[in-house]
């Protein structure tokens, strides 16, 4: 949808610009469009002539030299923060993008400024905890999706903050298992491991707010589970089996106040083979 609404923006501009200001320094311009009335149109870096690297801002053509689109980009590729902003001023959106892809934090907000929604991103896809807001910026809807995009918890609440109800458990059951030496995360897609290479075991993890989710991993038959750190609501449990055959994996889930009750216990068993 970005794309599109620059490339319109671009083929626009093509036959209303009367004027241009070039800025050049060594291999980067810097260059101001505007229209046959003096009105701002863009004003957008450049490197070697055609190339977008920097900060790209566009305006809307009425009301005029109102600020629409700031867009960071690196060699031709979004790489950065992306804002959007009402005809008012506003703003309505701050996205971070890498390569193109929305790849971190995305804030939406109300005309009057309060956060509307709060979600995260990898690579174009939703991942993680899912904020929802009211006008007046209370919470009113939390839910987490998994790697494969499904969503596996969820609360609601009134419009005081408290909570209604809830759905799920706090971690979600679809896992995945990659090898340690592999940087690119690539999930083991046979149904069995290799014995004697560490592995390391993947989980999307919920983290509502104003509460704190305790995650522990461990093997059946050690009778000993691991508290694992939560890093933007995944957990990494690290395995090395010297053995052939089942193994049974424990996770345990906890979610408790910020005074440290008890609020929910989840557990479950998966079962990874080794070879």
């Amino acid at each position: 949808m970005i794309k599109l609404i620059f490339y319109i923006q671009m083929l626009l501009f093509s036959f209303t610009y009367s004027s241009c200001k070039n800025k050049r320094i060594d291999n980067k311009s810097f260059v101001v469009v505007r229209d046959k009335d003096n009105n701002i149109i863009s004003e957008v870096n450049y490197v070697n002539d055609s190339i977008l690297h920097g900060l790209a801002k566009y305006y809307y053509i009425s009301p005029i030299n109102t600020l629409k689109e700031e867009i960071e980009y690196s060699f031709g590729m979004m790489d950065g923060i992306y804002k959007f902003y009402r005809k008012d001023g506003t703003l309505e959106s701050k996205t971070t993008f890498k390569r193109n892809l929305a790849n971190g934090e995305s804030c939406w907000f109300y005309e009057n400024r309060k956060l509307k929604s709060k979600s995260f991103w990898i690579n174009g896809k939703q991942y993680g905890g899912t904020e929802l807001y009211d006008i007046n910026g209370k919470v009113k809807l939390y839910y987490t999706v998994d790697y494969f995009g499904e969503k596996f918890f969820s609360i609601d609440y009134d419009s005081i903050g408290n909570k209604l109800g809830e759905k799920g458990k706090t971690f979600s059951e679809n896992f995945v298992v990659f090898y340690e030496s592999d940087t690119n995360q690539t999930p083991v897609s046979e149904n069995f491991v290799l014995k004697n290479k560490k592995t390391l075991t993947k989980i999307t993890v919920a983290q509502p707010p104003n509460t704190r989710t305790v995650i522990k991993m461990g093997e059946l038959n050690k009778n000993k589970l691991i508290q694992l750190e939560i890093n933007n609501n995944t957990v990494y449990y690290p395995s090395l089996y010297n053995y052939s055959g089942k193994v049974a994996i424990v996770t345990v889930g906890e979610l408790r106040d910020l005074k440290g009750n008890l609020l929910k216990y989840d557990s479950v068993v998966n079962n990874i083979i080794v070879r």
